[in-house]
């Protein structure tokens, strides 16, 4: 095969390549900026109630109910061994743990909770990085479409009609020589419907108090 062939079946893979490429970032870019349109509307919120199923085990599933009406939330976790709770006040900094052993630690002086509306959030200035280095395909949760985005060792499905994340994988974990997918699930989100009963300061008669 002489040098002018060789050049050409070169050159024709190179622009092959750059036309793949830029298929792939302009597609992943519009999409990246749809789910990002999509957030705006929830963004900021501070009203808002989910549950988070963890499911990197297959032998325990533990669940996480979040609440939050902008200025008290609880968490609480449930395992198979009792549950956990948090609230906390960012008004006063009051933060209450109760145990599964009837132990309420209450904290005065706290440092309140970060939680949010699950969502993966990639600020404009990287999402043209963003679009070049992720994969982003199609998938369905409990008959909800939504966009699967690949990013390194993550992957979060989102759904294609509200952009609030369905599903997150990130990473894995070892236990007895057996490595497992870090899974969470989130289920029942809900804005703007958390009302102050639901989130109000825990009634403590029943547990012994500790102060911290």
């Amino acid at each position: 095969m002489d040098k002018k062939k060789i050049l050409k079946i070169i050159l024709a893979l190179v622009v092959l390549l750059i036309l793949i490429i830029t298929i792939h970032f302009t597609r992943n870019y519009i999409i990246l900026g749809k789910i990002a349109r999509m957030q705006e509307k929830f963004a900021n919120a501070t009203n808002f109630s989910y549950i988070v199923e963890d499911q990197t085990y297959d032998d325990k599933l533990i669940l996480t109910r979040i609440y939050s009406n902008g200025t008290q939330a609880i968490m609480k976790h449930e395992r198979e061994n009792g549950a956990i709770s948090f609230w906390d006040d960012k008004s006063t900094n009051e933060v209450i743990i109760i145990t599964a052993d009837n132990k309420a630690i209450i904290n005065r002086s706290g440092s309140p909770m970060h939680l949010a509306v699950p969502t993966l959030t990639i600020d404009e200035d990287f999402r043209a990085i963003s679009a070049l280095t992720f994969f982003i395909s199609y998938d369905e949760i409990d008959g909800e479409k939504c966009y699967v985005v690949n990013w390194g060792n993550a992957k979060d499905y989102i759904s294609m009609e509200n952009g609030i994340t369905l599903k997150q994988i990130n990473g894995q974990v070892s236990q007895n020589n057996k490595k497992h997918n870090i899974v969470k699930v989130y289920k029942n989100v809900k804005i703007d419907e958390v009302k102050d009963n639901d989130v109000e300061r825990p009634d403590l008669s029943n547990y012994e108090i500790l102060e911290v």
